[in-house]
C-alpha cells in the first residue's frame, strides 16, 4: 500500500465515529480564538474559509464574531454533524468535499483557517491554493499541535508513542 492510501484511510478515520470523536477530542482555548479575530479584524463584513471543519470545534467563535463561514471537510457524516449543529447561523454553509477538490474564485476569503487537519493536505498544493482563495491582506491561520515531536528522550513522549502502539496500531 502507498503512502498516499495509507494517509487518506487516516484522513477519513474520524468520519467513522463522530460522536466519539467529538466528545474525547482536546478543545481549543477561548484566547487563541480572542488573538484571532482581533488579529485578522473579523467581523459581520468578512468571508471565512474553514478547512476540515470535523465536528465544528474551532467554528463557533467565528460565527459569533458576525462572519460568513464556509466549511469544509472530506468527511460526509462530519459535514453533515457540523452542518445540523450550526444550523441556526444563516451566514454558515458546509461542504462535504477536500480542499483539494474544493472549487472557489481566487481571492474570495478575508480569512481562511484551519484547525488541526492543514497536515492531511500536501502543502505544496495547499499553501498555493490558500494563497490563491486569499483575499490580498488577508489572513490565514494553521493551528494544531504537535506534542513532543522528535524529543524522543522526553519521557512523556514515550508514554504517548506507546500509547499510540497499543491502540492505534
Amino acid at each position: 500500500m502507498k503512502k498516499s492510501e495509507v494517509m487518506m484511510g487516516l484522513r477519513s478515520a474520524f468520519d467513522d465515529d463522530v460522536h466519539n470523536y467529538d466528545r474525547c477530542r482536546p478543545r481549543y482555548t477561548a484566547e487563541l480564538f480572542r488573538n484571532i479575530i482581533w488579529y485578522a479584524s473579523l467581523n459581520g463584513t468578512k468571508k471565512v474559509l474553514e478547512i476540515g471543519i470535523g465536528t465544528g470545534q474551532a467554528t463557533l467563535p467565528f460565527l459569533k464574531a458576525g462572519c460568513h463561514v464556509v466549511a469544509i471537510d472530506a468527511g460526509e457524516n462530519l459535514a453533515k454533524f457540523s452542518a445540523n449543529a450550526f444550523s441556526s447561523f444563516p451566514r454558515f454553509q458546509v461542504q462535504h468535499v477536500t480542499f483539494e477538490a474544493f472549487v472557489a474564485d481566487d481571492n474570495t476569503f478575508d480569512f481562511i483557517f484551519s484547525a488541526t487537519a492543514f497536515h492531511w493536505i500536501a502543502q505544496d498544493v495547499g499553501l498555493k491554493k490558500v494563497r490563491r482563495l486569499l483575499k490580498p491582506g488577508g489572513t490565514v491561520a494553521l493551528f494544531w499541535n504537535h506534542p513532543f515531536v522528535n524529543r524522543k528522550n522526553n519521557a512523556l513522549h514515550r508514554q504517548i508513542q506507546s500509547l499510540y502502539k497499543a491502540y492505534w496500531p
